[in-house]
């Protein structure tokens, strides 16, 4: 028979808001990394021409993904930590 008691397990959680703040300070540098590739190839190697020109603006799309990433891993971690603090709180009141 199931058990009706509810286990947090809040050392995970806290792993886990650790976890997405690294890998999003990770995929905002992985990105700053792509498009400086981009940038060089453009200006080393296609540098003129139609192909040049759509790499150009393909740079300009991939610019607009810059410091998104980890505002958004930031964000999960501070839900889970207000996650933590509400069950805290409440379980103040069961027991």
């Amino acid at each position: 028979m199931a058990g009706s008691e509810l286990v947090i397990d809040e050392e995970f959680c806290k792993n886990m808001g650790k976890y997405f703040e690294g890998r999003g300070d990770h995929l905002d540098a992985s990105i700053q990394e792509y498009i400086q590739i981009l940038e060089n190839i453009k200006n080393n190697s296609i540098t003129s021409g139609e192909v040049s020109e759509a790499l150009e603006s393909y740079i300009q799309y991939s610019k607009k993904m810059q410091n998104k990433i980890k505002p958004i891993s930031e964000s999960a971690k501070r839900q889970i930590n207000k996650f933590l603090q509400d069950v805290d709180a409440a379980d103040q009141y069961v027991f």
